[in-house]
């Protein structure tokens, strides 16, 4: 595939509560917990984390949602990610309790599998760093702002070449802290 993006213009669409939790985005998975936020559901949920959030993975946005898009017109979709979906080792954060790594793993071959959907329906893809270690919100600490040796965290981006390394698709990566934000 060429790429054309440069010249293109772009209708897209925010998939939001996917692959990081908002309890404001997805109520539902929230009712009984004192959670508001994916670290915090995590850690409450314990053992029962991963089952439900891989069902989450699984039902929230399909190959069908992909599809539906693209044939309204939509060409590019925002897709926010945690840190945590590179797996562990991540920074430590109290929140967190005795387990030093709550998040659910297999994030990371869900985004593949978004990256193959957005290539079979020509969707270009922006990837939103959207918490980040050191990174905070309004209302909520969305990931630990130092480590447990005391220094300041940093993440990587690291996925398959495909999705990241110089792919048509992946049109923009937005960092959610920035040294001069956090």
């Amino acid at each position: 595939m060429e790429d054309t993006t440069a010249n293109m213009r772009l209708r897209g669409v925010n998939l939001g509560g996917w692959l990081v939790l908002e309890k404001w985005m997805k109520p539902s998975l929230f009712e009984g917990l004192a959670a508001t936020d994916e670290t915090t559901w995590c850690a409450e949920l314990g053992a029962e984390a991963p089952a439900r959030l891989r069902a989450h993975w699984d039902s929230f946005i399909t190959r069908e949602d992909f599809a539906w898009l693209a044939a309204r017109g939509i060409n590019a979709v925002r897709i926010p990610l945690g840190h945590w979906i590179f797996g562990a080792p991540y920074p430590y954060h109290p929140s967190y309790g005795a387990n030093p790594h709550p998040f659910v793993e297999g994030g990371i071959e869900v985004l593949d599998r978004a990256m193959d959907w957005a290539e079979e329906f020509d969707l270009r893809v922006v990837l939103d760093l959207h918490a980040a270690p050191a990174a905070r919100t309004a209302s909520t600490t969305v990931a630990s702002r130092t480590s447990a040796s005391g220094t300041r965290a940093r993440s990587t981006w690291r996925t398959r070449s495909r999705c990241w390394g110089g792919s048509p698709r992946v049109i923009a990566a937005a960092a959610a802290c920035t040294p001069s934000r956090c």
